[in-house]
């Protein structure tokens, strides 16, 4: 594993070559191998720029809990489709996400899976939706 000066410069660096991002706005903080972001972007879109970039960088990886990754989907179809939400399942067994439910369109059921890909931490995602 680098030292802790080296993943931080090189999250710096990746931050600075990213469109969208400004890299005076984000700061970054890396302790013990673990990576903070942390600042003021001006739009969503740049703190999602940020996240990318420094997952990006060679031996970065995001940890998360499948429970945290259930809930990140879950929260993202909330979002986009209130009601969708409530009639839609979500299992996760690693980072493997299983959706369930019914949905009244094909435009529902590509949020869903949508909401799913996009999820950090998500490598495979199967669509067990029903149309209503």
């Amino acid at each position: 594993m680098k030292e802790d000066w080296k993943i931080k410069q090189d999250v710096e660096e990746e931050l600075e070559w990213t469109p969208g991002v400004v890299a005076t706005d984000i700061g970054v903080e890396v302790a013990n191998g673990i990576i903070t972001l942390s600042g003021h972007p001006v739009s969503y879109a740049e703190k999602l720029a940020a996240e990318d970039a420094a997952g990006r960088v060679s031996g970065v990886r995001a940890d998360l809990a499948a429970e945290d990754i259930g809930d990140a989907i879950s929260r993202a179809l909330k979002r986009h489709a209130e009601r969708e939400a409530k009639h839609i399942d979500i299992k996760v067994e690693g980072a493997t996400v299983t959706l369930t439910g019914k949905v009244g369109s094909a435009s529902e059921r590509d949020a869903a899976r949508g909401a799913a890909w996009a999820t950090r931490g998500v490598t495979a995602v199967v669509d067990n939706l029903e149309f209503i």
